[in-house]
């Protein structure tokens, strides 16, 4: 949840976050900041059905004794 939000906010803000690395800007960084809007719904989406994948295999079930 809290990565999807990062790069929610990363996408919005048009921070280039590898140059911070040294490294040239990738063009799927270049196309997300240029189609912003779109970007963050698919990222939001995209996310949840992982996450809704996950939960629903049953992997993170606590069960006590």
């Amino acid at each position: 949840g809290i990565a999807k939000i990062l790069v929610i906010l990363l996408i919005a803000s048009g921070i280039n976050f590898t140059q911070l690395l040294g490294q040239p800007q990738p063009f799927w960084w270049e196309w997300c900041v240029n189609n912003k809007f779109y970007a963050c719904i698919m990222v939001f989406f995209i996310c949840n059905a992982i996450e809704g994948q996950l939960i629903s295999s049953g992997a993170f079930e606590i069960h006590f004794n």
